[in-house]
C-alpha cells in the first residue's frame, strides 16, 4: 500500500488554499482503511551552541473519508489566517 500526495506549491502562508491530489495505491482493495488524514504543522526550529530544539507551534488536521483505491482525489485545504509561520532560528 502506498499513499501519494501531490501539491501545487512547496511553500504556503496563512490564508492560502492548499490544492492537491491524494492517491491511495493498493493491490488489496479489501484493506481496512477508514480515512486518510493530512496534517499541516507549523514548526519552530532553533539552534544554539550546536544543539537544535524543535517545537510544534500549531497543527491543522484534514480528514478525507470519501475515496477509492488507485484513483486520484483532488482536495483543497484553507490554511487558517491565524496559522503561525514556521521559524528557523540560529544563535551564536
Amino acid at each position: 500500500m502506498e499513499i501519494m500526495l501531490e501539491v501545487e506549491e512547496s511553500t504556503y502562508n496563512a490564508g492560502d488554499n492548499l490544492n492537491g491530489k491524494v492517491t491511495l495505491q493498493s493491490d488489496n482493495d479489501g484493506a481496512n482503511i477508514r480515512s486518510i488524514q493530512i496534517l499541516l504543522t507549523a514548526t519552530e526550529y532553533a539552534t544554539a551552541s550546536g544543539q537544535t530544539k524543535t517545537n510544534t507551534m500549531d497543527e491543522h488536521v484534514h480528514n478525507i473519508t470519501a475515496w477509492e483505491y488507485n484513483k486520484s482525489l483532488p482536495f483543497e485545504i484553507r490554511i487558517p489566517q491565524t496559522a503561525p509561520k514556521s521559524y528557523v532560528g540560529r544563535l551564536q
